[in-house]
This record gives C-alpha cells, sequence and structure tokens, in this order.
C-alpha cells in the first residue's frame, strides 16, 4: 500500500533529498489539490465558454474542472436536482474587456464526478451509501 501511495505522490510532488540522502516527498496540502493534479486530464465536468461576439476571446473556450461544486438546497436528496441545475446552460454580458457580446456558459459532466461537499453545513457530518 505504501508503495502505491509512493508511485502517485511522486507524480505529484518533487523529491528532495535529506539530510541522511533519503528521499523526501512534502506531500502536505488538501484532497484537492492532489485531485486536481491527477484528474487533469479526465475531469469531472467541461464548461464550454461561448461569447456573441466572434472577436472577444471567450467566442469559443472549453474549461475543464477536476472537481465540481453543487448547491445542496434541501441536503442531499436534492442531489440530482443539483446536478441537473449544474449543467442549465446560463446566459450573461460578457465582461472581457470592451467585449458587448452575450457570453453562454455550459456545462458538460464527464464520466466521473469529484464533488466538493466541504462547504456543505461546516459543523455536520455525512455519510454517503
Amino acid at each position: 500500500m505504501y508503495l502505491k501511495r509512493l508511485h502517485i505522490l511522486k507524480n505529484i510532488f518533487d523529491e528532495s533529498d535529506g539530510i541522511t540522502n533519503v528521499k523526501l516527498i512534502d506531500a502536505r496540502c488538501n484532497i484537492t489539490y492532489i485531485i486536481s493534479k491527477l484528474l487533469k486530464d479526465v475531469p469531472s465536468a467541461i464548461e464550454e465558454l461561448r461569447c456573441s461576439n466572434i472577436n472577444c476571446i471567450n467566442a469559443e473556450k472549453n474549461l475543464s474542472s477536476p472537481t465540481i461544486i453543487l448547491n445542496f438546497c434541501g441536503g442531499f436528496n436534492n442531489m440530482n436536482t443539483a446536478l441537473n441545475k449544474y449543467i442549465q446552460p446560463i446566459t450573461y454580458l460578457c465582461t472581457e474587456g470592451y467585449c458587448d457580446g452575450t457570453l453562454t456558459s455550459t456545462r458538460f459532466i464527464q464520466q466521473h464526478l469529484f464533488i466538493e461537499t466541504e462547504i456543505y453545513e461546516n459543523s455536520r457530518q455525512f455519510s454517503l451509501n
């Protein structure tokens, strides 16, 4: 188990030589950082940005998201509703530079989901079955 963990961490963090020439890896971080590094090529969602102004830098842009953050109104029982709301297209005014276009953001869920829940009811714990 420790060797498997080492192989995973070596892909994310740099090694350094300790005082006794023992290789060290400083892996102090949170799980979101590790997930972002490990899943950068296989995101949880892709956001497609399209601006109506073809000269805008947002005219056609895709952004990958290793994790997604959901608003759980009503608790985890409404996870399906929260996911459906997450993928609904959003249209708003483009604020990039002097662009006067309309920006549409559409999110596409991929083959796996890593959902951040740490901001949900900070003082409570929930088990997921």
